[in-house]
């Protein structure tokens, strides 16, 4: 588990990542939660996508918008960088890259 204390509303405030080995092959999800009031809101688990270069990119789909995240560890801390999509494609793509640190 990692967080962001300092989150500003709908940023990304924690990110949680499960993970499993079976038969020589990595499984890995993930769900993230964006800073709300009065509480956090929270994307469901979602099934990860391990690169080769040890990132796990993570499409995160809501109602209204969905969340292209790429995770990447290093240490105590995630790079989490994200990409948020209107499904309407009413307005352009917004990319933001976030430091969480290990909980």
């Amino acid at each position: 588990m990692w967080v962001n204390p300092d989150a500003a509303p709908k940023e990304i405030s924690r990110v949680e990542v499960e993970s499993r080995c079976e038969n020589e092959q990595v499984f890995v999800r993930a769900r993230a939660f964006t800073s709300c009031i009065p509480r956090d809101c929270k994307w469901g688990w979602t099934k990860g996508e391990l690169r080769s270069d040890g990132a796990v990119r993570v499409l995160l789909i809501g109602f209204l918008s969905s969340k292209d995240m790429t995770l990447k560890a290093f240490g105590d801390l995630l790079d989490v960088r994200v990409v948020n999509i209107l499904n309407d494609l009413s307005e352009p793509n917004e990319t933001k890259v976030y430091n969480l640190r290990r909980k």
